[in-house]
């Protein structure tokens, strides 16, 4: 659909009475995980979504949209209402879960570098809007350390070939998880981000699979607590740098950061109670049994029982910082759509009609997705089919058992440079810094002289059609005496190509009025 300046109010709320039907999932697809990757030819993540629509299109049948389909419909099911415990309880499943514990010591790293990093204060009391220029240096900071913890915190954990490749291909997907150091925003792209990371650890089983008798393997509950502190230091962020919301649409969005949280949260008030029905072919549908009369969509609305929610539900962790951000008083203004969930009667179709924007305004908007890079391996561009015959790679040349070798562990492939790290004679070295083996290793592992994370990254945010706030001078520049770094050079100006209009997906913009997916709730 296209917002006009004089949109009907009432138009979402028509939208809330006509849900789509439950999807209907077989025992197969329920238990779908991950894929462990055919080779381990690492590769720096590239940039290939740059034209509108053929790239968009092209993009909804790599492997990594469908890895990112079915992350994302695990991910629901395992969360099903399964509220957050309490911090005590967190505490003891962090500390029985070595891979969770050594995911979040990383973070925790993020959130110290954040206390140790102040807002830049100018001296001429002068005041920006949107995006504290420290935040250029906190990003720095964790550019330079996270090759070295995801060396001692998560490597151990590998059990494949290619060890340094696959740091510098993972490490990528969460460096880019936090916001553009260029533009100083954070949105949906970047928490799109921190999914692919998650495939990617899920990929390599350093994120266990569950078993179909959920006896073993990842839960419910670790995926909560891992998140949940994802959210905790991206909420950290954006009010210590007051950054920007990237690709917001204003009122009419759902949220100016975030989706992802929405969904994981509305998922968690989602009994998964099932009614089988037998069919000739076995069982063919599970329905969901909702609980409406302990935690209501109506709550949204009401500040203290959001307050209350907030540590238990991610959606409501979400509403609390919009009302720690914007006057809660006038919520149904600034926040209209999520205003109107809360007159729906059940979360189902509030999680299924999420999903649904989910499709439309961010793995289907050009201005988002443009921003997502594939490497060779975790999230692919082309099929593993094409990569193999290109590489010489087949199937048959990792086995199952190969794959778990320790022999292998010390296996490399020589990374190809990146083009934005060539040193300043031209050869393509990259930049280098020395990262340590974890003890644990006994050795196996090679120290490795990486790496394009340490070195200067180009930003992915920064988009072909929005400059950087230093070049529109938004942000006052440090005075001399402050250890500030100045923001980055004003990029070579070049010539927006116009962009082709889509008859899918409601992509881009229609006779200058921007297209919005018609969810929630439609059909």
């Amino acid at each position: 659909m296209t917002f006009h300046s004089d949109h009907d109010p009432t138009y979402l709320q028509n939208l809330l009475r006509k849900a789509p039907k439950y999807n209907q999932f077989t025992a197969h697809q329920i238990m779908s995980y991950p894929t462990i990757p055919t080779n381990f030819n690492y590769e720096y993540p590239t940039k290939q979504i740059n034209n509108e629509p053929q790239d968009l299109q092209t993009f909804q049948s790599t492997p990594a949209y469908t890895q990112i389909q079915s992350a994302l419909q695990l991910i629901t099911q395992l969360v099903e209402f399964t509220p957050l415990p309490s911090v005590s309880e967190q505490s003891n499943i962090i500390n029985d879960t070595p891979w969770l514990k050594s995911i979040l010591l990383i973070l925790d790293n993020y959130s110290t570098l954040i206390d140790q990093t102040p807002p830049y204060q100018p001296t001429d009391g002068s005041h920006t809007r949107f995006g504290n220029p420290s935040r250029r240096t906190w990003q720095d900071k964790i550019q330079a350390e996270t090759t070295s913890l995801l060396t001692e915190n998560i490597i151990q954990y590998y059990q494949y070939p290619n060890r340094e490749g696959f740091v510098e291909e993972i490490g990528w997907y969460l460096l880019n998880s936090f916001g553009s150091k260029e533009r100083l925003d954070y949105g949906t792209g970047h928490e799109l981000n921190f999914l692919a990371f998650i495939i990617g650890l899920w990929r390599v089983r350093i994120i266990p699979n569950a078993s179909i008798s959920g006896s073993e393997g990842v839960t419910g509950v670790q995926l909560l607590i891992l998140f949940s502190h994802y959210y905790d230091v991206v909420m950290k962020l954006i009010k210590t740098y007051n950054l920007e919301p990237a690709g917001s649409h204003g009122v009419w969005g759902l949220d100016d950061h975030f989706h992802l949280l929405y969904i994981i949260g509305s998922s968690q008030l989602t009994d998964p109670k099932t009614k089988i029905t037998s069919t000739a072919s076995g069982p063919s549908h599970r329905r969901p049994h909702i609980v409406e009369d302990e935690i209501s969509p109506r709550l949204i609305l009401n500040q203290s029982e959001v307050s209350s929610l907030a540590p238990k539900y991610l959606l409501f962790k979400g509403i609390q910082f919009i009302n720690t951000v914007k006057p809660p008083f006038r919520f149904a203004e600034h926040s209209p759509i999520l205003s109107d969930i809360s007159q729906m009667k059940n979360w189902s179709k509030i999680q299924k009609g999420l999903v649904k924007m989910f499709q439309g305004e961010v793995v289907g908007k050009f201005p988002v997705v443009q921003h997502f890079w594939f490497g060779g391996v975790l999230l692919q561009w082309k099929s593993p089919e094409t990569v193999n015959s290109k590489s010489g790679v087949t199937s048959s040349d990792v086995s199952v058992n190969s794959r778990h070798n320790t022999d292998n562990r010390s296996a490399t492939v020589t990374p190809t440079p990146h083009p934005f790290n060539a040193d300043s004679t031209g050869s393509g070295r990259i930049g280098i810094t020395t990262a340590r083996p974890h003890p644990a290793m006994n050795g196996s592992f090679t120290e490795h002289k990486t790496s394009r994370l340490n070195s200067t990254l180009q930003d992915p945010g920064l988009s072909r059609t929005r400059m950087p706030h230093s070049q529109t001078n938004r942000h006052p520049q440090p005075t001399q005496g402050h250890s500030h770094p100045q923001p980055y050079p004003t990029p070579t100006p070049f010539k927006v190509p116009k962009m082709a209009l889509s008859t899918g997906a409601n992509v881009g913009k229609s006779n200058g009025h921007e297209t919005v997916t018609k969810a929630p709730w439609s059909k």
